[in-house]
């Protein structure tokens, strides 16, 4: 019975640790060309100069684009503006027929 206790604890504690480490983790700078219709859902980040802000009600939409190509952006931002080089991390997303980035994190550069 003390066995299973302490496995039970170690199985949990090792449960939260890889839920915490998971969050942490950052994945690897790609450019924006790299993203494609495989990587839907899955958490990616990039560089890029933002050349266009769309305001709407709840978000904005900025237009990043790197030397390979570009691509649009949702964020809940603030104090943003277009001509700013940023990183971008966040979960790729199809909408209408195009890639776009739902940010977690931005970071100016």
């Amino acid at each position: 019975m003390n066995l299973f206790k302490i496995s039970v604890t170690i199985s949990l504690a090792g449960i939260i640790l890889l839920l915490l480490l998971a969050n942490l983790l950052e994945p690897k700078l790609i450019s924006i060309s790299e993203i494609n219709e495989k990587m839907l859902n899955e958490k990616v980040r990039i560089r890029g100069f933002i050349v266009n802000i769309e305001d709407k009600e709840t978000f904005k939409i900025l237009t990043i684009k790197d030397n390979s190509s570009s691509i649009e952006v949702l964020c809940e931002c603030k104090n943003i503006s277009a001509n700013q080089n940023i990183e971008v991390i966040g979960r790729v997303q199809g909408y209408k027929g195009s890639l776009q980035i739902q940010a977690d994190k931005i970071l100016k550069r």
